[in-house]
């Protein structure tokens, strides 16, 4: 009685056709693997110019942002300035009509 060989073992057939370059099922499998490989590095790079330009606008948003802010600085500073001469100029009346 002819024992059958263990599922693992390679057909002569298969073997024959591996040594001439022919696909075999693994070849397949790994040119779907490189492939799947591929276009998860494409998915990645496009991914990665996506955050790339959320994060340029949000940079020229904070850039605005900041240029407004100081604009208020500016303005607060003025008003300051107003109020502390008619601070000084209230207080310049006040001592000119008591003395």
């Amino acid at each position: 009685m002819n024992p059958t060989p263990p599922r693992s073992a390679v057909s002569p057939r298969a073997a024959a056709r591996g040594r001439r370059g022919c696909p075999t099922f693994s070849d397949r499998r790994e040119r779907a693997v490189l492939g799947r490989v591929e276009d998860l590095a494409d998915e990645t790079s496009d991914a990665t110019s996506d955050i790339v330009s959320q994060v340029e606008a949000t940079r020229a948003d904070a850039q605005s942002a900041i240029e407004g802010i100081d604009g208020i600085v500016g303005i607060i500073t003025d008003l300051d300035g107003y109020q502390r001469a008619i601070s000084d100029d209230v207080e310049e009346r006040r001592n000119a009509t008591r003395g």
